[in-house]
């Protein structure tokens, strides 16, 4: 069940993982930022955790009964980046069974302090090609947030995947995990530290640009709820332009990119 690649082991996750998957994915913002998902409630961020170490062998999904794969704990076999017990972050896929064929969502996080060293590359070209091994392999999509993480295209498009549009939130999510995504937004703003509100505050503004386009909450409400989370009055208005100008690009670019993957004869 395992996946290697030169540099990696990829093991299938257990419930046990749980609370290693908060600590170094839920609990840290820059890594939530690119999900979607509420990093901002304790009680959230385990139920979050327990959900995704539930998609391994010993979860009750049919896709590793009847396939063999799920979703995968990095860890660095090669102890370059780090000692071979550390975990790195996740990887994998969930799937379904469509009209005799298995398809659905790849998706993927990673510890910070490993960003910007190609491991995600890594493990998911691993995780595509056990999907392509699998008997009716079909076809997998990814999502991620176009204005904010273009990284998450490009390892896409490494892997083989193609632009398939935009996907509104609120058709791949719904609207309590949209609200969940501007409350962690701005509880994130809220507790940056002086030094990094003035980027968090574009980013924060961009997916509230979003989430208006969804009909989630009103212009006006997004831009004074910024502006509160900064508290610094002096700062806010020095910020005011640049974060109506980012609200207004995150109407303007609605949804997030979606790419697609079709296995070989899925077609």
């Amino acid at each position: 069940m395992d996946l290697l690649t030169e540099r990696l082991l990829l093991r299938p996750i257990r419930h046990s993982d749980a609370k290693t998957v908060e600590r170094a994915i839920f609990e840290d913002p820059e890594v939530v930022k690119g999900l979607a998902h509420d990093g901002s409630d304790p009680e959230v961020r385990e139920f979050h955790s327990r959900n995704w170490s539930g998609f391994g062998p010993d979860g009750d999904r049919a896709m590793w009964r009847e396939c063999g794969i799920g979703l995968y704990v990095i860890s660095d076999r090669s102890e370059t980046l780090a000692p071979p017990s550390q975990f790195l972050g996740i990887a994998g896929v969930y799937l379904e069974e469509q009209h005799g064929k298995w398809g659905g969502e790849l998706f993927y996080a990673l510890a910070s302090e490993f960003h910007g060293q190609r491991v995600m590359s890594e493990a998911c070209a691993a995780v595509v090609e056990r999907f392509r091994s699998i008997a009716d392999a079909g076809s997998l999509y990814a999502v991620y947030w176009r204005l904010l993480n273009p990284a998450s295209g490009k390892i896409l498009d490494r892997l083989g995947f193609e632009p398939d549009g935009s996907q509104s939130l609120l058709d791949e999510y719904d609207a309590e995990i949209a609200a969940g995504i501007r409350r962690f937004e701005l509880w994130r703003l809220a507790n940056a530290s002086a030094s990094q509100q003035a980027r968090i505050a574009g980013e924060a503004a961009i997916k509230l640009g979003h989430i208006e386009s969804e009909g989630i909450s009103s212009a006006d409400e997004n831009l004074a709820a910024i502006l509160d989370a900064i508290a610094d009055d002096e700062r806010a208005r020095a910020l005011q332009p640049a974060v109506a100008s980012a609200l207004q690009r995150g109407r303007e670019t609605p949804g997030l990119a979606m790419m697609r993957y079709h296995a070989p004869g899925s077609t």
